[in-house]
C-alpha cells in the first residue's frame, strides 16, 4: 500500500475514534437497561437514535429520525437471510451509513446470531478499509453499545483488513476484483457481503470493465458465500445506465430492488426530517438540472451524446426589424407533477445570410398555462414596439386540447387577440426532429443571444440540449426550438420561388393569412 494511502487511512481512523468517543453512556438502572436492549432489538429506528446519536444529529445538535425507507430496509435484511438486494438510493440519504454500519450491528445484537462473517467491498482496498474502520471504531469505543452489549472487539485490526469480535463475528475488507477465495474463517464462509459505491464515472465509460466486474460479482463473489445464510447488497446511486448497478438490476429481476430518489413523485423530499423542498431547489440551481437528476434522482444524464458543448455559439442579436423573419413556437405541457414536461416558448430570428438567432426563451416546469400565455402576449408586444412582426405557432394538437380559451381570455383582457397559428405539418418522431438540428449546431448556423448567457431559461435549454439522447432527460425546450426553425425554413422556402421563364419572381407571402 502506498504511503499516501497509509496516511489517509490513519487520519480517517483517528477521525472515527474521536467522533465515537464523544458519545457517552447514560447512567441507568439495570431494569431500564434491559428494557432498552429489548426495544433496540425490535425497533431499528430507536436502535440508531440511541446507540449512534453522533450520526443522527444536525448542525444544531437536533436529532434527525430515520426515514421510513431506512427502517423498511433494515427489516428486509432481518426477515430474509438469503436476500440479494440492490440499494439504489440518491446521494446524501445515508445508504452507506445504514447498510455498512447500522444494519450489520443491529443484526449482530439479535437473539439468534445473524452474522458470522461480513465482507465489505470497496472500489479498491483503501476504500474498503475505510468502510471497515467505521465498524471497528463503534465496536471498540462506543460506550453506549459496550454498556448494553459488552466489549465486542477482540483481535485483528482494520490495518490488516480483518478483525474479529469476542463472540466470533469476523469483519473483512476486500477491493473490487480481488479474489474472494480464502475469505472464510475456519469453516465459516461469508454470510453477509456488501458492495459499496463500486460505480464511478471512469469505470462506467468502459463497458468491457463494467462487464468484468458484473461477472466477478455473479460468478466469484456471491458463490463464495455460505449456503444457509447469504445476504448480499449492492449499494450505489445510479450514475450511469451502463454501470454495474444498472446491469445487476436489469439481469436479476428476482432480486429485491430498493430505489429511493431525493424527491418523490410529487416533488417532496423522501427524507422529510432532514431535507426541505427549498434545500433541493437551491441545490438543483447550484449544480444544474443534469447533475441533480444524475446524483439525486437516479436518472443519469450524459451530456454531449448528440449536441456538443463547444457547438454552443453566442453573438449579439440584430435589431428585431432587421431580421428576414421571426417565429415564436410554443410547446406547452399540462401535467403538474414534478416529472412533468416543461412548457417552452422559443423565439428565433432568421438573418439574411440564412443563419438563426435564438432571441428569447421561456422554459418553465410546473408553471400554469396562464403564466405561459401572459409571457407570449408580452413577447408579442415587445416585438411590435421594436417595429417588427413575428409569426406565432403552436403544435396543432395542443391548440385543439386547449381550445385557445386561455389565449382568448388573455386577449379579452388586453383588448386584442394574439394571432397564434396551429402547426399542422406532419410530424416525425420528436427525437428524430431534434436530432436533425445537430448539423445546424455543428456548422454554427444557430447562435444564441449573448445578452442571455446568464439567463436561467437559456441555461435550462442548453442543459436539455446537451443531455438530449439520455434516458429520462427532458427535451421540451429543444423541441420548441426545432419547431421554430422548421417554420422559419418553411417561410424561407416561400420567400423566393422560381417561375417558368428567364425571370425570377420574388414572392413575398404575408405572415398572417
Amino acid at each position: 500500500m502506498k504511503e499516501v494511502d497509509k496516511k489517509r487511512l490513519l487520519e480517517n481512523w483517528l477521525g472515527f475514534v474521536e467522533r465515537t468517543k464523544k458519545l457517552k453512556a447514560k447512567p441507568t438502572s439495570e431494569k431500564s437497561r434491559k428494557q432498552r436492549i429489548e426495544k433496540a432489538k425490535k425497533d431499528y429506528g430507536y436502535f440508531c437514535e440511541y446507540y449512534f446519536e453522533h450520526y443522527c444529529l444536525n448542525e444544531k445538535d437536533e436529532l434527525i429520525p430515520n426515514a421510513p425507507f431506512h427502517n423498511k430496509l433494515a427489516n428486509q435484511f432481518l426477515d430474509n437471510k438469503q436476500i440479494k438486494i440492490s440499494v439504489e438510493w440518491a446521494r446524501a440519504l445515508a445508504k452507506s451509513t445504514h447498510v455498512d454500519l447500522f444494519i450489520p450491528l443491529w443484526l449482530m445484537i439479535q437473539d439468534d446470531k445473524q452474522i458470522n462473517t461480513l465482507v465489505l467491498v470497496g472500489k479498491n482496498q483503501t476504500s474498503a478499509t475505510i468502510l471497515l474502520q467505521g465498524l471497528q471504531a463503534e465496536l471498540q469505543y462506543n460506550e453506549r453499545f459496550i454498556e448494553d452489549f459488552g466489549q465486542q472487539y477482540s483481535h485483528g485490526n482494520w490495518s490488516d483488513s480483518d478483525f474479529t469480535t469476542k463472540n466470533g463475528v469476523s469483519f473483512m475488507a476486500l477491493g473490487m476484483g480481488q479474489s474472494p477465495r480464502g475469505l472464510r474463517k475456519g469453516s465459516k464462509r461469508p454470510d453477509f457481503i456488501i458492495c459499496d459505491d463500486l460505480d464511478y464515472e471512469e469505470l462506467c465509460r468502459n463497458e468491457i470493465r463494467v462487464e468484468e466486474v458484473v461477472q466477478w460479482i455473479l460468478r466469484a463473489l456471491i458463490p463464495a458465500m455460505d449456503i444457509g445464510t447469504a445476504r448480499f447488497a449492492f449499494v450505489n446511486n445510479r450514475i450511469s445506465d451502463k454501470g454495474i448497478l444498472a446491469k445487476l438490476v436489469e439481469r436479476n429481476p428476482h432480486w429485491t430492488h430498493s430505489k429511493v430518489n431525493a424527491l418523490d413523485e410529487k416533488g417532496n423530499p423522501s427524507w422529510k426530517a432532514k431535507y426541505t423542498k427549498a434545500f433541493y431547489t437551491k441545490l438543483r440551481k447550484d449544480i444544474g438540472t443534469n447533475a441533480f437528476m444524475t446524483e439525486y434522482q437516479n436518472t443519469p444524464i450524459t451530456e454531449g451524446n448528440t449536441f456538443k458543448k463547444e457547438w454552443i455559439a453566442w453573438r449579439k442579436i440584430l435589431p428585431l426589424k432587421d431580421y428576414r423573419a421571426i417565429v415564436s413556437y410554443c410547446d406547452p405541457s399540462f401535467k403538474a407533477t414534478k416529472t412533468a414536461d416543461y412548457k417552452a416558448i422559443a423565439t428565433i430570428g432568421l438573418r439574411s445570410d440564412g443563419t438563426y438567432d435564438l432571441i428569447d426563451l421561456w422554459v418553465r416546469q410546473r408553471k400554469s398555462i396562464n403564466d405561459m400565455v401572459s409571457y407570449h402576449y408580452d413577447l408579442h408586444e415587445r416585438i411590435l414596439k421594436e417595429g417588427a412582426t413575428a409569426q406565432h405557432y403552436m403544435e396543432a394538437n395542443f391548440i385543439q386540447d386547449m381550445h385557445l380559451q386561455n389565449y382568448i381570455s388573455e386577449g379579452k383582457n388586453r383588448g386584442y387577440q394574439l394571432a397564434i397559428r396551429a402547426d399542422k405539418q406532419a410530424k416525425s418522431a420528436k427525437e428524430s426532429r431534434i436530432e436533425a438540428m445537430s448539423p445546424l449546431y455543428e456548422n454554427t448556423h444557430i447562435y444564441h443571444n449573448i445578452e442571455k448567457q446568464k439567463d436561467n431559461d437559456f441555461k435550462t435549454y442548453i442543459e436539455q440540449l446537451l443531455a438530449f439522447g439520455s434516458k429520462g432527460a427532458h427535451d421540451d425546450a429543444p423541441d420548441a426550438v426545432e419547431g421554430a426553425i422548421s417554420m422559419l425554413q418553411k417561410t424561407l422556402s416561400s420567400l423566393v420561388q422560381p417561375t417558368i421563364g428567364r425571370f425570377i419572381k420574388n414572392t413575398i407571402r404575408s405572415f398572417y393569412r
